[in-house]
């Protein structure tokens, strides 16, 4: 076993390696998102991110940081590469607000193939994240132990994540809250859009650029945004807010929020 995989394991507080591949991929995606948060404190101090294997396993292993998607999910590619993953890369443009995607390549996750079926094991996109290792199958609801999630064939060619929306309950009182998630289409969240064509790492320079420094376009250079996974929820901090959720049922959440 390589340093770099002992020392990734050891942050992910792994201490057993199965056998069977769909499990170990599994294994590897519960301890990474319950282990590493989704955050953007480097962009808000201006410090430099580089997509680069041990730049970024510097980062996030030893100096034990987190990071956004384009980091978290290449370094995840790097430790599944070590374990003879067939990993890919892919580029996609996540929903901001109004309707509106963003550009190629805003959003970079991994697509596993394990005996002929491709899996998403997606460690970085904040509180839309999956909290299970999706199949990678086209217009078929997808349920986890917590969420409904799916792959929507689009008719340009493009394939829409999207999660089913929940009815939120105050964690303190039990009655039923204000729902702030985003009236989208229906009762589904729109994550991102993509083209189902790999890319490759030095695709995502220009909007690594941008998110780093675009002051007044940049959702990363807007306030302090973090996430972690729970046991059965998430935690996050948006600017002032803190917020803490518990997947009750696939339809059901609690939510506690604090500012």
């Amino acid at each position: 076993m390589s340093d770099f995989v002992k020392k990734y394991l050891e942050r992910l507080q792994v201490t057993a390696i199965p056998s069977n591949k769909l499990d170990l991929l599994k294994c590897l995606f519960s301890h990474h998102i319950q282990n590493i948060p989704f955050e953007n404190t480097y962009v808000l101090s201006r410090k430099p991110i580089v997509i680069e294997k041990y730049k970024l396993f510097e980062k996030i292993v030893e100096n034990k940081r987190g990071g956004f998607c384009c980091e978290l999910n290449y370094l995840f590619s790097c430790l599944l590469k070590e374990f003879d993953f067939d990993v890919e890369l892919y580029g996609a443009r996540a929903y901001t607000s109004g309707n509106r995607f963003g550009t190629r390549n805003w959003h970079m996750f991994n697509v596993v193939t394990i005996d002929g079926q491709k899996y998403i094991p997606e460690v970085a996109f904040a509180d839309r994240s999956p909290d299970d290792v999706l199949p990678f199958v086209l217009d078929t609801l997808i349920k986890t132990a917590a969420n409904t999630y799916r792959y929507r064939t689009l008719p340009e060619g493009e394939v829409l994540y999207e999660v089913k929306k929940k009815t939120v309950y105050d964690m303190e009182t039990g009655r039923p809250a204000e729902e702030d998630l985003r009236p989208d289409v229906e009762e589904w969240i729109w994550g991102y859009k993509f083209t189902p064509v790999p890319i490759q790492v030095t695709d995502i320079e220009q909007p690594l650029k941008f998110f780093t420094t675009d002051v007044e376009n940049s959702i990363f250079l807007a306030g302090l945004y973090v996430c972690k996974a729970l046991p059965g929820g998430y935690v996050s901090l948006h600017s002032d807010t803190l917020r803490i959720v518990e997947y009750v049922s696939v339809s059901e959440m609690k939510r506690s929020e604090e500012i």
